[in-house]
């Protein structure tokens, strides 16, 4: 006899709903919440500019 992994039922308030994607849509990886903690928090700040180069392709020393 299997047991139960919860033996309560899952809440769906606040999850993603997951939805066929089109050919030029991405999921998100990160999330704004995210970027606002570490962006509130100082010593993070260079690990966010060195994201942020990464996906612009940008070298995050350089001041434009």
């Amino acid at each position: 006899m299997q047991r139960p992994i919860l033996k309560r039922k899952i809440s769906r308030k606040n999850s993603y709903e997951l939805k066929e994607l089109k050919e030029e849509e991405r999921i998100p990886l990160v999330s704004s919440t995210m970027f606002e903690v570490m962006l509130n928090n100082e010593s993070r700040k260079k690990y966010v500019s060195y994201l942020l180069s990464l996906i612009l392709e940008k070298d995050m020393k350089k001041k434009y």
